[in-house]
């Protein structure tokens, strides 16, 4: 039987240093998904506007 505490496993990614939320500029943003609406892009979270954005992983 399987627990129901089980944690879901982490994604191996490069830092995000690099992005910075197109809205306000800032560079406190999270990956919240590894693809957005295609495979093409990631969509990102920025902390300080609550801002969702996707931007394309090249």
């Amino acid at each position: 039987m399987q627990s129901l505490n089980h944690r879901p496993s982490r994604v191996k990614a490069t830092p995000f240093l690099a992005v910075k939320c197109p809205f306000c500029g800032s560079r406190t943003v999270r990956r919240v998904s590894q693809f957005g609406k295609v495979q093409l892009v990631s969509q990102f979270l920025c902390s300080d506007c609550r801002s969702v954005f996707e931007r394309v992983r090249w």
